[in-house]
C-alpha cells in the first residue's frame, strides 16, 4: 500500500505538470476546428490558392524512385523510409497527409499568429537586443535542453554523442556561466539535438502521418507524443519549478524558446513565403527532409 501511494505522488506532478499544456493545445483544435467548419474557405482565403486545394501541390514529393546506387544498410534499427543512398540522395515514400485540408486550416491559423503576434515580437526582439545578448539567451536556452537530449542519447545507445552532451552541460554550466556561453564548442563538444520522438525513431516505429499541431507547427503522432508527453520527464528544472510553483517560469521559458528559434528564421521563411506557389507544401517538405535528416543524425 505504501509503495503504491510513493507511486502515484511521484507520478502526480508529472501528470499535473501535463495537463494545462495538453488542455490548451486541445483547445486550440477545437477552436480550429470550429473555424474550418463555419468558414469553410477561411483559411484558403488567406493565401488565395483556393485552386490549389482542388490539385496536388507542385512540392509534393512523389512515390519512390529508384537512385542508380543503392542504398546502404540499415543502421540502428531506423526504418526503411529513413535509408540514405549515395552522395546524401534518400528515398521517399509519397507524403502521407490524409488530414491535409484540416492541416491546412490549422496551418492558416498559425500564420495567422505568427504574422500578428510573433511576427512583431521577434522584430522588437532582433532591432532591440544586440547580437551578443541574442546568442547569450539562445545559448543559455539549449544547455537548459542538454539533460533531455542527454536522456535520449542514453536510450538509443549513443553513448560517445551522450558523453558529448554530458560534457556540453558540465563546462556551459560552469565555465560558461549558466549557460550563457558556449564554452565546450571552442573546446570540440559540439552541440547536437535529439528528442523522444527521434529515439522512437531509431527503435523502428514510423511517423505515421502528417499533423500540424496549433502553435507546435508541423509534426506526426510519433513526434507529438515525444515532445508533448514524454520529454517534460526528461527536464529537471521543469520539476524544481513546479516544486517551487513556478509553473509560469516554465510556460515563460518555453514561449521564449519558441521567440529565439524563429528569430533565426525569420528572414528566411518570409523568403519561402513570398517565393512559394504553396507555401504549405513548401513547409511540409523542408520539415520532412529536415526531419529525416535529425533522425540519421546529419544535421
Amino acid at each position: 500500500m505504501q509503495r503504491a501511494r510513493l507511486i502515484i505522488n511521484l507520478i502526480t506532478p508529472a501528470l499535473s505538470r501535463l495537463i494545462v499544456p495538453i488542455s490548451r493545445v486541445a483547445a486550440a483544435v477545437v477552436v480550429v476546428i470550429l473555424f474550418d467548419v463555419r468558414q469553410p474557405f477561411a483559411g484558403p482565403s488567406i493565401y488565395n490558392m483556393d485552386h490549389l486545394l482542388l490539385q496536388p501541390h507542385p512540392f509534393r514529393i512523389q512515390p519512390s524512385i529508384n537512385r542508380t546506387a543503392s542504398p546502404p544498410e540499415n543502421r540502428s534499427g531506423i526504418s526503411k523510409q529513413y535509408e540514405f543512398g549515395s552522395k546524401n540522395e534518400y528515398t521517399l515514400s509519397e507524403v502521407n497527409d490524409p488530414l491535409e485540408s484540416v492541416n491546412r486550416r490549422i496551418f492558416a491559423f498559425n500564420e495567422v499568429v505568427r504574422q500578428y503576434l510573433l511576427d512583431p515580437v521577434v522584430t522588437g526582439y532582433n532591432s532591440v537586443l544586440p547580437e551578443v545578448a541574442r546568442e547569450a539567451i539562445a545559448n543559455a536556452l539549449n544547455n537548459i535542453s542538454e539533460p533531455v537530449v542527454l536522456a535520449n542519447d542514453l536510450l538509443q545507445g549513443k553513448f560517445k554523442r551522450g558523453f558529448v552532451t554530458a560534457s556540453r552541460l558540465v563546462i556551459n554550466t560552469t565555465a560558461g556561466v549558466g549557460g550563457l556561453f558556449d564554452v565546450a564548442k571552442n573546446l570540440g563538444f559540439e552541440e547536437h539535438e535529439e528528442d523522444f520522438g527521434q529515439t522512437l525513431a531509431t527503435w523502428g516505429i514510423g511517423d505515421g502521418l502528417y499533423l500540424v499541431l496549433p502553435l507546435l507547427g508541423p509534426s506526426n503522432p510519433r513526434d507529438a507524443f515525444g515532445q508533448i508527453l514524454v520529454d517534460p520527464f526528461f527536464d529537471p528544472l521543469g520539476y524544481y519549478l513546479d516544486d517551487q510553483d513556478l509553473e509560469e517560469v516554465g510556460y515563460g521559458l518555453i514561449a521564449l524558446k519558441g521567440v529565439v528559434s524563429y528569430a533565426d528564421v525569420k528572414d528566411h521563411m518570409d523568403g519561402l513565403k513570398d517565393t512559394s506557389v504553396d507555401f504549405y507544401g513548401t513547409i511540409r517538405s523542408l520539415h520532412l527532409q529536415k526531419r529525416r535528416l535529425e533522425i540519421l543524425n546529419q544535421d
